[in-house]
């Protein structure tokens, strides 16, 4: 069996382990070994992990509490109580944020968030903020995608960067990276880089697992995800499209190109100073994360640089049905999703890029694939909209195209570890029967690596 850290497997442990809960066995234990984990020596057991003795929790109300937990006793969250570092409890009052309120999610009850958003970045580059304001912006430098604004002590802070690059013509441009800092890390997904993500500088193959689950990265059909314990979440095809969602508590705690979540797409345009514009390229623009040495622009679209410009018959032909008007086919396999994600906008992006890039067959792909991911986000069934002769997703050996595909649980690492994998679907390559996701290839149980300490090698 794989043992939890500070601890090792014997084939004859004690069934009667003592614990920081009553520093010697429970009463009424049954004695007798039987092969399992036990803790190393120096070390005791504080609820499921294995602590130096001088780490034990706190007890109260008759009920053990972990080193630093923090919990609400009255079951009304109108106290809120953490267990210190020398062994005692305190508590003070407390009352839940805006929208948030007091329930039991996952077996935890805490202040819990109400609702959430997404925001979303796909082509070159199409942004739609929380508040469902659409838009272009063409800028080539590294941008502000969302971060706290406030000194919210209640909220985890994080930053969201994306780094937009030159495409096509030269003209227009599309995001080529993907940069996440919370909880002191600095984790970067990159354009087609498979199974790996940057942390602090160091590649790690996926899945990750860091601070005991605050932060969790691993595959999700063809889509990367950085889940977080706190319910900010990125998601990233590699390719094309990015979605990012937050829940509702950090309404009005935003800024950036996805706004500032208050609910009103009006005043989304707003700058680092608070100002609100109406012009997307100098919105924009205000959100650039100065790096120095980096040559890059803001992009067409402000005065005096128009866009590249699509005439009238390219724009028929691209929204007929075997083009970007698959999108709203009647009775096609997307149809169950027409009236829970807008199909326009997605349209009109897709026509917009597919003038920008002379009708590349990739592309008119990848903006399907963005609505379809939407759905799918949104918890809509989608059919097999793919073919053999329409947009066919190349999947490696021992692997078939899905759908729904299975792959945050059919890992390598997922053999010796339970993982916690979303319930909606995303398409992409499901390994056959008997073989395991290594991050790139789906191979046999033996040729399969190692995951420990909530890193897959």
């Amino acid at each position: 069996p794989v043992c939890p850290k500070k601890s090792h497997y014997e084939i004859c442990s004690s069934g009667c382990a003592s614990t920081c809960y009553s520093l010697s066995p429970p009463l009424g234990c049954d004695p007798v070994c039987s092969e399992g984990c036990e803790c190393d020596d120096g070390f005791i057991l504080s609820g499921g992990n294995c602590v130096p003795i001088s780490s034990c929790g706190c007890t109260y109300n008759n009920t053990y509490y972990q080193l630093g937990e923090v919990f609400y006793p009255s079951g009304l969250c109108n106290q809120k109580c953490v267990c210190t570092e020398s062994g005692t409890v305190e508590c003070n009052a407390f009352t839940c944020g805006p929208n948030e309120e007091c329930k039991v999610i996952d077996g935890v009850q805490k202040c819990q968030p109400v609702g959430s958003a997404q925001c979303s970045a796909a082509g070159d580059p199409h942004y739609m903020s929380f508040d469902g304001q659409a838009f272009d912006f063409q800028g080539t430098c590294t941008y502000t995608l969302s971060k706290t604004v406030t000194n919210n002590a209640n909220l985890v802070p994080f930053a969201i960067n994306v780094k937009n690059e030159k495409w096509g013509n030269g003209r227009v441009a599309v995001t080529k990276l993907v940069s996440f800092d919370v909880y002191g890390y600095n984790l970067i997904l990159q354009y087609n880089v498979q199974g790996q993500i940057l942390i602090n500088g160091v590649y790690n193959n996926i899945p990750v697992i860091l601070e005991d689950g605050k932060i969790r990265i691993y595959q999700h059909g063809i889509r990367v995800i950085i889940d977080t314990d706190f319910g900010v979440q990125v998601s990233y095809d590699l390719v094309y499209h990015v979605i990012v969602t937050v829940p509702g508590n950090y309404k009005n705690q935003l800024g950036g190109l996805c706004g500032n979540y208050n609910g009103d797409k009006k005043d989304d345009f707003q700058l680092p100073n608070k100002n609100v514009v109406t012009d997307a390229t100098v919105f924009g623009a205000s959100w650039k994360v100065q790096i120095p040495g980096v040559t890059c622009d803001d992009g067409c679209g402000g005065s005096g640089n128009p866009c590249p410009p699509c005439d009238d018959r390219k724009k028929e032909i691209f929204k007929m049905d075997n083009y970007c008007g698959f999108m709203k086919k009647v009775g096609g396999p997307l149809s169950a999703c027409y009236g829970v994600i807008n199909y326009d906008i997605y349209i009109n992006n897709c026509v917009y890029d597919l003038c920008a890039s002379v009708g590349d067959g990739d592309i008119l792909c990848q903006n399907i694939q963005s609505y379809v991911a939407a759905c799918q986000v949104a918890g809509v069934t989608i059919q097999r909209w793919r073919t053999d002769a329409f947009c066919p997703l190349s999947c490696p050996a021992n692997s078939k195209y899905d759908v729904c595909a299975d792959v945050c649980s059919s890992t390598c690492a997922a053999v010796t570890y339970l993982p916690k994998c979303p319930t909606t679907c995303s398409e992409g390559c499901q390994c056959n029967d008997g073989f395991y996701f290594d991050g790139k290839n789906c191979v046999s149980m033996e040729t399969c690596g190692c995951f420990k300490d909530g890193t897959y090698y």
